[in-house]
């Protein structure tokens, strides 16, 4: 199974390939998410706060890419 072949981490997580999208049907309280392709091969939404804990640049580049900056900032005060 592909899955079983990949390198999974002693605490049960998988690294990420890459950031593919972000949530866009935001409600006004609504905390950003963006879209995440695990080596696993799933495809999932995570809080950008909690990406931000480990990936915190790579998280800002993508934001400034995408033009995202001041709204999330606004949703997220402390990512500031």
């Amino acid at each position: 199974d592909f899955v079983e072949e990949q390198i999974q981490h002693e605490d049960k997580t998988w690294n990420f390939r890459k950031i593919i999208g972000h949530r866009r049907d935001l409600g006004p309280r609504d905390k950003p998410q963006i879209q995440i392709e695990w080596e696993s091969g799933e495809i999932t939404f995570e809080p950008i706060t909690e990406f931000y804990k480990d990936e915190p640049w790579l998280l800002s580049e993508y934001a400034q890419e995408k033009g995202l900056i001041e709204d999330w900032e606004r949703r997220c005060p402390r990512l500031k």
